[in-house]
């Protein structure tokens, strides 16, 4: 699921009004955002990076030696 996220600068810079759809999904990419949930999801996160940065195939070919589940 890809969250829909619209910021918008608001008079302060220390202020920032959101919109958003909430998702509990692990890693949410939405454009060039990119997030997870915690600490917990960080191979995930990482792994979300490779995909993005160099190619899927790079990502499937990290995951066994890491003995991670996805």
């Amino acid at each position: 699921m890809v969250s829909q996220v619209h910021i918008s600068r608001c008079c302060c810079l220390s202020v920032i009004c959101v919109g958003y759809n909430y998702s509990e999904d692990r890693v949410v990419v939405d454009g060039k955002l990119v997030t997870s949930r915690g600490p917990g999801t960080t191979f995930e996160f990482a792994l979300t990076l490779v995909e993005l940065l160099v190619s899927k195939e790079k990502k499937d070919s990290l995951i066994p030696p890491m003995l991670v589940r996805v």
